[in-house]
């Protein structure tokens, strides 16, 4: 209850309800197994977590303000991520957390790779979405 009542303040007037909460962790994370085994506890075992931020969002449901919580690191797309899905809200674990900066997020969301098109990490054709406690970063080398 503790994390819906933390959510709803967060997002504040932005949602009608609060619909799933998806986390996005690298397995390859130190702490992983000891991570998962405490929020799995938390949660009585009804949790979604994902490696990838587009594993999360293929999970989620237009217009049912779904939450993804992106833990801390860097986190890669190969290719732009289109966000068609309306009221879909993405937040850094260190901003859920509590913990405000203005620059220097530690949650980046990084385009790599090499492939043509790739000119922008995030494509947000759907409404009231909100991306929160992130850095977008492209270092896409192709021409």
């Amino acid at each position: 209850m503790a994390t819906i009542t933390k959510l709803a303040s967060i997002l504040g007037n932005q949602f009608t309800g609060l619909g799933r909460v998806y986390f996005v962790k690298k397995s390859s994370d130190t702490e992983y197994t000891d991570w998962l085994r405490r929020v799995q506890a938390a949660y009585r075992g009804q949790i979604n977590v994902f490696e990838t931020i587009n594993a999360a969002y293929d999970a989620t449901r237009s217009n049912c303000d779904d939450v993804i919580l992106i833990s801390q690191g860097s986190h890669t797309l190969t290719t732009k991520l289109t966000v068609s899905n309306s009221r879909t809200h993405f937040i850094g674990m260190e901003y859920f957390l509590g913990m405000r900066r203005l620059q220097g997020q530690p949650t980046k969301i990084n385009m790599a790779g090499s492939t043509a098109g790739n000119d922008a990490v995030f494509e947000n054709t759907g409404v009231r979405n909100t991306f929160r406690g992130l850095r977008f970063w492209n270092s896409n080398t192709s021409t």
